[in-house]
């Protein structure tokens, strides 16, 4: 198979550089040594242990590089700056990091900062050069591979990228793509497959291997294909377009034996993330609740005695996590009197003049920080909407509950990004449910500082849509 070529092609890449790695250690170690140490007593033994943990800084870094398989495939200076880069910064970051552990002083910093950049430059002239010698030498013509595209035109269109990258491993797929053309012309492909023709191109091309461009809709029609490469004695894969299927990037994992297809990541359903974000939620809302709420309920109080007097908070059932209800808190900002129900419309007459000053500055929704210290809501997340709302906006959107996966939030990434204030499009609220999506499949502790910093600079200027 395709991938194994390449994972033993990134195995000898490897090799190579550990070997690139030990001559540039010994080399410049030796220079250093001769040039400024003459005289000096050297402990070769010592430096040995630091060579086989630069050795161990390679694994880590050959490890870690999946997200770096194209760019380890190719030869052109920027793929070769980068993954040069990005191996010697391992190694690097390996020998420091055990320096200080260990608390060595016994290892030259003048050959470590010499050794390092030389390291550098000695994986960047191998790169430009590796990649290509290794294919050349491990997929000869003797392990070239014919390849049968069977797919939509439009497929075969879209892998014609992949098949250029492909050739150096040995599949030779572009002589083939005419040959595919008559069995192109349907997209549910595995039941337009005449498989009499298939087989009798097989025969007369030398066909070694077949790609399948989509799953066959049927089981069927893929248990006729798999049979009869087995017949032939063909190697047989198929293109994974699950993730076109659902129309979202899918997971794959297993658990006690069985496999499963993720259609979405949830990062908040590992305890320790869970932990992290109710850490940053007290962190924050104590301080918020013990020492800026009492002030606020001060000030808002004063307001209420003079513009509209009655209750100072605002209660409201909303739903939250895995759609329970609990009661949001909000100062009053309309009439005790006025209707509720429907959302605040720009110059809507129930609200008085001070509480516009609250909504657009958002100390409203400050009494929220005690639904936070309950437990009810985070400081950052989907912003809870009116019941009724949820319902109206639940049945012009399938994907709307997605958003009760995680906890509401006083403010979310939705709301930094414009999407705030009064709902007036279906548009508008499939926007907010993207990127509320988008904040629970991709959730980072980073991202809900950089989602309060936002917030923070939004409270001194507030956007149009805040009233």
């Amino acid at each position: 198979m395709v991938y194994n070529r390449y994972k033993g092609f990134k195995k000898f890449y490897y090799l190579t550089l550990f070997v690139v790695l030990s001559i540039c250690f010994w080399l410049c170690l030796a220079l250093t040594m001769a040039m400024f140490h003459s005289n000096d007593p050297f402990d070769w033994a010592h430096y040995l242990f630091y060579q086989l943990i630069a050795a161990l800084g390679l694994l880590w870094a050959s490890i870690n590089s999946h997200k770096l398989n194209d760019a380890i495939a190719r030869s052109d200076p920027l793929a070769s700056h980068i993954v040069a880069l990005r191996n010697a910064a391992y190694i690097g970051a390996t020998i420091l990091l055990s320096l200080v552990l260990l608390r060595d002083a016994g290892v030259s910093r003048l050959f470590l900062f010499t050794f390092l950049p030389l390291l550098y430059l000695a994986f960047l002239v191998s790169h430009l050069t590796l990649p290509k010698l290794l294919v050349r030498t491990l997929f000869s013509d003797r392990h070239e591979r014919k390849v049968l595209l069977v797919g939509s035109s439009a497929k075969v269109r879209e892998m014609k990228l992949w098949g250029r990258q492909t050739a150096e491993l040995g599949l030779d797929v572009a002589n083939f793509l005419e040959h595919s053309d008559q069995f192109l012309g349907a997209s549910n492909l595995p039941e337009s497959v005449d498989l009499e023709r298939l087989e009798r191109t097989i025969r007369q091309e030398r066909i070694q291997q077949i790609i399948l461009l989509e799953l066959p809709p049927e089981q069927s029609n893929l248990e006729k294909i798999v049979a009869l490469s087995d017949r032939l004695g063909i190697r047989l894969l198929v293109v994974n377009n699950l993730p076109e299927i659902f129309k979202r990037p899918i997971s794959y994992f297993s658990l006690y034996g069985v496999e499963f297809i993720g259609v979405r990541e949830e990062p908040l359903e590992e305890p320790m993330n869970r932990l992290i974000k109710r850490g940053l939620d007290l962190a924050i809302s104590i301080p918020v609740v013990l020492f800026v709420l009492p002030p606020l309920m001060l000030l808002v109080a004063i307001l209420h005695r003079l513009q509209s007097p009655g209750p100072l908070f605002y209660r409201q059932t909303r739903a939250g996590f895995s759609r329970e209800r609990f009661r949001i808190l909000k100062f009053r900002t309309m009439h005790p009197k006025a209707r509720s129900g429907k959302q605040a419309t720009s110059n809507d007459i129930r609200v008085f003049s001070a509480g516009r000053w609250l909504r657009r500055t958002s100390i409203d929704e400050f009494p929220q920080f005690i639904n936070v210290l309950r437990g009810e809501m985070s400081v950052v997340g989907p912003r809870p909407h009116m019941l009724i709302h949820d319902r109206k906006f639940c049945a012009a959107l399938q994907t709307y509950l997605v958003r009760s996966f995680v906890k509401p939030g006083i403010t979310g990434l939705a709301q930094v990004r414009g999407f705030r204030g009064e709902v007036t499009s279906q548009e508008a609220i499939s926007e907010r449910v993207k990127y509320d999506a988008f904040y629970l499949e991709f959730w980072s502790i980073w991202r809900d500082l950089q989602i309060l910093f936002e917030t923070i600079k939004q409270i001194f200027h507030p956007p149009t849509s805040a009233y």
